[in-house]
């Protein structure tokens, strides 16, 4: 059997190379002395004492499955001496602060055709009319951006926020 040139110099480095390991290996055993004695006779370390845990003693635990009561009031509330959970955030008993909103009217005006206003949200403007073709504008009943154009009147529109039901009535605020 013959092996080529490349596949017999792998050889021979991989052999020594393995040669090098080990002698690595010998060496740093040598370098830290251990007793004839202790060579053969390795005993293990004693393990620590394990103490099991005292069940006698009972320790109060929380009914994390309540069973749900299907009456009106049966949730109770906590008694006396229980606090409620620390690491649940304080519940804020406080009605949420009322957010300006999110459209307003920029313009107004008249004409043969009717009262249109201009209504802007969120930085785009739409023209609200009641009779009027223009392309993309908003007719009386049509929502747009969360909110539903209820109806047009001479001094502004009126509006309803859809996510909360709140009506609004929007004026164009003369501006200096």
């Amino acid at each position: 059997m013959t092996f080529s040139r490349p596949l017999l110099a792998l050889l021979v480095v991989t052999a020594c190379a393995t040669a090098y390991v080990a002698w690595l290996d010998g060496s740093t055993l040598e370098e830290t002395p251990v007793p004839r004695a202790a060579r053969g006779a390795v005993r293990p370390a004693p393990a620590p004492a394990v103490t099991p845990p005292d069940l006698s003693v009972a320790t109060p635990h929380p009914d994390l499955f309540r069973r749900p009561g299907w009456r009106l009031g049966a949730m109770q509330a906590l008694p006396e001496d229980e606090s409620p959970d620390p690491l649940l955030p304080p519940v804020n008993d406080a009605p949420p602060a009322r957010r300006p909103p999110a459209i307003s009217a920029t313009a107004i005006w008249q004409d043969t055709r009717g009262v249109m206003v201009v209504l802007e949200a969120g930085g785009a403007s739409r023209i609200a009319c009641a009779d009027c073709t223009a392309p993309g504008s908003l007719q009386p009943g049509q929502g747009w951006r969360g909110y539903r154009l209820d109806a047009i009147e001479a001094e502004g529109a009126r509006v309803t926020e859809l996510s909360t039901g709140r009506r609004l009535h929007l004026t164009v605020v003369a501006g200096g």
